[in-house]
């Protein structure tokens, strides 16, 4: 990228948000990174339904119901500093988001575990617009979603110098009839040891979100996704 507009100005390394890289005909999907120089690139084919889908504008509303469970009622809304949050009015949880027109990625989470917010938070932790083939999305949770307390406490003690567990998250979509799925996954690694902890999958149609489904600690949620208002 060029300091300034002028023609021989001086350059400098710049990540590229969201961008497939091409090379060695293999495409792979690349956040926030800086291409190598000769890199073949191009954007991401964005997904019509998917980013139509997860545009939660505030003033937003849905009902989410699920067997056993509460009916949940969602609003999105935003705060003083202009950040924006799913804000379930039953259970009192807040589930903070980004939206930035090629991804949709959960950045905090606060209020009841139990909450239907907090399944699909896990769920759509990070969902790239895109159904290509292959394009699979990789992020982590925060270490404190583990449920595994000794060796949470363990990896804060020794978090300064070495940090052996971590909690994975990977997701892709794909197209199926009139309708778009999102599958999810979540793995915990603890050193080279890797085992999956949960699986989940949301449902897209006609535009909105209808449906999603979390298995996770041996409980299965199978919620129901009614959109109320979209603005």
């Amino acid at each position: 990228m060029q300091t300034t507009p002028y023609i021989g100005s001086k350059t400098l390394a710049y990540p590229f948000a969201y961008y497939i890289d091409q090379n060695n005909e293999h495409n792979k999907l690349c956040s926030f990174k800086t291409p190598a120089e000769g890199t073949a690139l191009r954007p991401v084919d964005i997904n019509p339904t998917l980013k139509q889908a997860f545009k939660l504008q505030p003033g937003y509303m849905a009902t989410v119901t699920a067997q056993g469970h509460n009916p949940e009622y969602f609003e999105v809304c935003t705060d003083a500093f202009n950040q924006t949050y799913i804000y379930s009015k039953t259970t009192g949880a807040k589930a903070y988001f980004v939206n930035n027109g090629t991804a949709f990625y959960f950045t905090s989470f606060y209020g009841d575990r139990k909450s239907l917010l907090y399944y699909f938070y896990l769920a759509a932790y990070k969902v790239i617009f895109t159904t290509e083939a292959g394009m699979t999305v990789t992020d982590s949770y925060p270490l404190q979603l583990t449920n595994d307390r000794p060796l949470r406490w363990l990896q804060d003690l020794l978090a300064p110098f070495f940090q052996f567990i971590s909690l994975k998250y990977s997701s892709f979509a794909s197209v199926t009839g009139q309708s778009v799925v999102i599958h999810a996954a979540q793995h915990r690694q603890v050193l080279s040891s890797i085992k999956p902890t949960m699986g989940a999958s949301a449902q897209l149609q006609h535009g909105g979100i209808s449906a999603f489904t979390v298995t996770i600690n041996n409980t299965k949620v199978e919620a129901q996704w009614k959109t109320e208002n979209t603005h």
